[in-house]
């Protein structure tokens, strides 16, 4: 995480605005911004924050599904995932053999199967 994004993660989780923080977790500062109509500073001030509340409450059905969407996303990779570990030989069937996890959505394509 870049470390600018870190601070106003925790700055924002801090002053009681979680939801903006995990919306932007989920979908990114930029998607967030959209959706609240405002740009969002990496070191927001006191009236900041007030105003970043506001709209946090204004918008929070949408915040909330932003986050729902990432979480049905994640879900959706740990099923496959799941799938794929269940389909996989066992150890003593691949002990020497590499294999390519690419179809795993794994981004090392030629690791030792764990």
């Amino acid at each position: 995480m870049i470390p600018i994004l870190g601070a106003l993660l925790g700055t924002l989780a801090e002053s009681g605005l979680g939801l903006l923080s995990s919306a932007i977790q989920a979908k990114g500062k930029e998607v967030v911004e959209n959706t609240l109509g405002v740009k969002i500073p990496d070191n927001p001030t006191p009236a900041d924050v007030e105003k970043l509340r506001e709209l946090q409450y204004q918008h929070e059905e949408r915040l909330i599904e932003l986050g729902i969407e990432k979480a049905k996303l994640e879900m959706a990779e740990l099923e496959l995932l799941a799938k794929a570990a269940q389909a996989m030989p066992t150890t003593s069937q691949t002990a020497g053999r590499r294999i390519c996890l690419a179809t795993l959505g794994c981004q090392r394509t030629s690791v030792l199967c764990r």
